[in-house]
């Protein structure tokens, strides 16, 4: 009874203390009232409330209590409540979005103070995508950012930033913690701390040679002031086919197989297959396709002090993929520390990576479907004695691949083992100078070996020379980089004045040998000392050097007014004496209209407006080889080398030799690009509304080009400056965040545009792709599609004879004589009475119109959910796949297609016909097809524990997670993936089976002690 009345009065007690709270929330700067602000009892969940119309607030706390007042824009508050009834708060403009830092060419700069096309990536929401690699992270983040994936093992997305800007693949330039490297393709995401797009000449041109085709600078995590940290994440997905396509089963292939030879009038070579016979219905997708797994794991260690700062890292990821065989292994660990002494700083940011990738050998996706069911996967009559795989016979004349065979019979193994550091001493010469060196390395060294164990795999491919083939490869890469930078900052009143001189050098080295030998002695101990028979060694050592000036001024008046001018002079080896320096220039202004008085009283609606515009030039040259200015002797031997007869008839003798194989061009220089930049930045209602505008327009000139020349010279290729091409576009970013009581959420979206054009090719046109279905040539975009254009079926003979054309002394011509009811109709574009390539026309554009992306983001009381949609519009695709199938010759169709018969006529779909016919002309629109697509990139929902949950195990945060990523896809597209990777340029949209990106369900943890 005693306990029961204690309890009763300190309840009362309790009730007594608390009292109710009310007061008005406004703007500190204009005292204008501020609604929505949330206001809540510190410490205790549920309990809290938001300002009304006139930024009003009451609420119920402890006398004793504390109240924060939060608001998005805004720096949050604590008031303690000490007894009172009345408040009055108010809140200052979250200064923090606007002097957020970023890293951008030799320095840093504050956000609101950029001048130039610089994308800010999100981290939080890039890493939610759960990627592998650095570039699949980019995708649908930025906008001008163009990013095609692939779901293979190891393989690295293809980034592009405004369009393609130069006749070779080189993409942008890479830069992690100061250090300009070849490629990130094995770089851990996990370790990145910010990324930054430099778009346009103003941001890239400090870097000059390598910055034409955009620039992604990388900060990785660095030790800070504070509490050790020690967090871990671990996550496991599973993957399949985004999709599979439906083939005809065995029976179903039968009729149309049979039909395939009745039109032709030749002998079914099916026909003496005993009835009731018992045939293989195989399903090649199902044979050849499996689940794939990832393991992703990894750890960082965090701790700094006033003087010393550490950060130490490791990370494991083991992949395989939806085929036998893939499987991608890398392992990486990182320490990156800097200690201050009085004027002196010292620090180094260190990586080493190792990865083992067993890749996917090509061809297996398209033979999964145009392989015939009556084909069994293991065949024990196989005749050849080479691994017992089925494939085509007599019977069944397909000479399609086996793809199980394929991913079995030959295994390719790349080990790689890379280090990426530097060292760099920073110097406070006098109170506005610092001095930095800056010593880099980047150091790989690889290892390939491919065995073929020489399986048969289809008809009449029966290796005959060789029980098995064994390739060994080594390659090294050692990069040298030095820097000497002096920086100067100074504010004098209103104006503040920054510069930056500096010299740089790299020196990069590669050595290269490849030895090949067959018939190994001992089975399953593949050495290139145990090969039964030798055959040839290929080796290569070469050297490149660069030595840059650079130089920039940064000028600010007020915050109001901002100029930015770069300069960067690179001397390169590459080039001979008379072009070996390229000079590239750049500047760029800024207006912050919102700093100026007439402004005032628009703030607070608008929280920020920023005008800028730049113009400058980026160079260059990453396409040209080491030693392209100067003649080379090409050799390749000793048996496949050059040969030549001389001597009497009768009499002759055979000699080894060697010949020049290109000419040379002593004047080859850099490649150039001017761009101009017009972008407007915007936060508006208290920075709940942000984004930015740009228009941008760039000119590559003097761009390297591989000219093909005329067999009579004796050589088959010249390097010359002669391209010329056009980029311009807008981009557009918009996005809304919020925070109403517990619950806060963020919505944004990017769009861009661009439109190609090439003025100048060395040629008057120049074609690619499969059988030279692009084109390219002055006044249209790069790579379009040149083909004949479909006009249906012929339905009978009568169509056959009305398809005519006259011709200019007024005969009338039937276009197609030999065609029958069934056959393809094409459209006579010329109009000379015959089908031949000089019908092609213009298609359409493999170059979208536009890509996007969207992401949406929610909190509430420690639930988290995030969605991404990522997009293109108005590109084409050549379905390259789909055309094996549809050839109607004797492979497998796809079950929805119902070739033309008399019972059954179709306006889509030709007859079979087992022979040569115009039916299956390659270069033709009917396999071009819409490639458009909208896909939800990535959903994920999670939980993060409450604190009070973890401080007995000494957590501070726990974090699980569920999510999927492609689980979406909204296409016309026909094939596996409208997401297709093509590295040539000028063969763009040509989907020949590559490997899409695949379905993934996942699931996490992190943990943070």
């Amino acid at each position: 009874m005693t306990s029961l009345v204690f309890l009763l009065f300190v309840s009362a007690g309790f009730a007594q203390d608390r009292i109710e709270v009310s007061g008005v929330v406004t703007d500190a700067a204009t005292n204008e009232p501020l609604i929505g602000v949330t206001v809540a009892e510190k410490g205790k969940k549920g309990n809290g409330t938001a300002t009304d119309l006139n930024g009003h607030f009451a609420l119920k706390v402890p006398s004793n209590g504390t109240l924060t007042f939060s608001y998005v824009g805004y720096a949050s508050q604590e008031v303690p409540v000490e007894g009172q009834t009345m408040l009055s708060v108010a809140l200052s403009e979250n200064q923090q979005m606007l002097d957020e830092i970023v890293v951008i060419g030799y320095g840093v700069q504050k956000k609101a103070d950029l001048t130039g096309a610089v994308a800010v990536v999100d981290m939080d929401e890039a890493k939610k995508t759960q990627a592998t690699n650095i570039a699949e992270m980019l995708q649908g983040q930025a906008a001008g950012v163009s990013v095609q994936t692939t779901g293979n093992p190891g393989e690295m997305s293809n980034v592009r930033i405004r369009g393609i800007g130069s006749f070779s693949s080189v993409g942008p330039l890479y830069v992690i913690d100061g250090l300009i490297v070849n490629d990130v393709n094995h770089l851990n995401p996990q370790e990145i701390e910010t990324m930054q797009v430099l778009k346009d000449a103003s941001a890239a041109a400090i870097y000059g040679a390598r910055g034409a085709n955009g620039v992604i600078v990388i900060t990785t995590k660095k030790g800070k002031k504070g509490k050790p940290t020690l967090d871990i994440s671990a996550n496991f997905s599973v993957a399949d086919m985004p999709k599979t396509i439906k083939m005809k089963s065995t029976p179903e292939f039968m009729y149309y197989n049979e039909q395939s030879y009745i039109n032709s009038n030749t002998a079914w070579p099916a026909a003496g297959i005993a009835a009731g016979t018992m045939l293989p219905n195989t399903d090649w997708q199902k044979a050849v396709f499996q689940v794939g797994t990832t393991q992703d794991y990894n750890l960082m260690y965090t701790q700094g002090t006033d003087h010393v700062n550490m950060a130490v890292g490791a990370g494991y990821l083991n992949q395989t993929g939806i085929l036998e065989g893939p499987e991608y292994e890398r392992v990486t660990a990182r320490i990156n520390t800097d200690a201050t002494y009085g004027i002196f700083k010292i620090g180094e940011n260190l990586t080493f990576q190792h990865t083992d990738n067993m890749t996917t050998n090509s061809g297996s996706f398209a033979n999964a479907l145009s392989t015939p069911p009556v084909i069994p996967v293991y065949d024990p009559n196989e005749p050849s004695g080479r691994g017992g795989f089925g494939y085509g016979s007599a019977t069944f004349p397909t000479y399609t691949t086996n793809p199980v065979a394929n991913q079995e019979s030959i295994r390719n193994q790349q080990v790689n083992d890379r280090v990426i550091g530097n060292l760099f001493v920073e110097l406070d010469i006098w109170k506005y100078f610092k001095y930095k060196f800056n010593f880099g390395v980047d150091a790989w060294f690889g290892r390939t070996k491919t065995i073929n164990h020489c399986y048969t795999m289809r008809m009449a491919s029966g290796e005959q020379r060789y029980n098995d083939i064994l390739d060994d490869i080594r390659d090294q890469r050692f990069t040298l980089l030095m820097e000497h930078t002096l920086n100067y900052n100074q504010k004098i009143g209103k104006h503040t004045i920054g510069a930056l001189v500096g010299y740089t050098t790299e020196d990069v080295n590669w050595n290269y040998l490849r030895n090949q030998g067959y018939n190994q002695k001992v089975d399953g101990l593949w050495q290139i000392d145990l090969v039964g028979e030798q055959n040839n060694m290929w080796g290569s050592q070469q050297e490149r050097r660069m030595i840059s000036y650079l130089a920039r001024v940064d000028y600010n008046y007020d915050d109001r007014y901002l100029l930015q001018v770069n300069f960067r002079s690179d001397g390169c080896s590459k080039f001979g004496p008379e072009k070996r320096r390229g000079n590239f220039p750049s500047a760029s202004l800024g207006w912050r209209i919102s700093n100026e008085k007439f402004f005032e009283p628009l703030l607070k609606y608008v929280n920020n407006l920023k005008l800028r515009g730049s113009w400058g030039m980026i160079g260059d040259m990453q396409a040209l080889g080491n030693y392209d200015y100067i003649p080379g002797i090409d050799h390749t031997g000793p048996y496949e080398g050059f040969w030549a007869i001389f001597g009497p008839s009768g009499n002759e003798t055979l000699y080894q030799g060697a010949t020049q194989s290109a000419a040379v061009n002593t004047k080859l220089g850099w490649e150039t690009k001017t761009t101009t930049n017009i972008g407007l930045d915007f936060d508006l209602l208290n920075s709940r509304l942000y984004g930015s505008v740009e228009w941008f327009s760039s000119k590559s000139t003097d761009l390297l080009l591989n000219l093909k020349t005329a067999w009579v010279t004796g050589v088959s290729t010249k390097w010359t400056n002669y391209g010329e091409m056009r980029n311009s576009g807008f981009e557009f970013m918009v996005g809304w965040r919020d925070k109403v009581n517990d619950f806060s959420y963020s919505v944004s979206a990017n769009l861009s545009t661009v439109r190609n054009e090439v003025i100048r090719l060395g040629d008057s046109y120049y074609e690619s792709g499969v059988n030279n279905i692009n084109r390219s040539e002055p006044g249209r975009s790069i790579g379009d599609f040149y083909l004949i254009q479909f006009d249906g079926i012929f339905q009978n003979m009568d169509e056959v004879f009305n398809h005519t054309t006259t011709l200019p002394d007024g005969t009338v011509k039937v276009i197609q004589p030999n065609a029958q009811p069934g056959d393809v109709r094409y459209v006579d574009a010329n109009g000379d009475g015959m089908i031949d390539t000089n019908d092609r026309v213009w298609c359409g554009s493999p170059l979208p119109k536009l890509e996007g992306g969207l992401t949406f983001s929610c909190e509430w009381k420690g639930i988290d959910f995030n969605m991404f949609w990522a997009g293109r519009y108005g590109n084409k695709i050549f379905n390259d796949v789909r055309y094996a199938t549809l050839a109607f010759t004797v492979d497998n169709l796809p079950a929805d297609v119902n070739p033309w018969t008399w019972d059954n006529p179709s306006n889509e779909y030709p007859r079979m016909y087992s022979g040569s016919t115009d039916n299956n002309l390659y270069y033709v629109d009917r396999f071009l097809e819409d490639g458009s697509y909208l896909r939800l990139k990535n959903i994920q929902i999670g939980y993060t524990f409450p604190e009070k949950w973890l401080k007995k195990l000494s957590i501070s945060r726990l974090r699980a997670y569920v999510g999927g990523s492609n689980l979406l896809t909204i296409t016309k597209y026909k094939g596996y993936d409208p997401d297709i990777i093509c590295t040539d340029v000028f063969g763009q949209g040509n989907d020949t089976g590559q490997y899409p990106s695949t379905r993934q369900l996942n699931v996490g943890l992190q943990v943070s002690f």
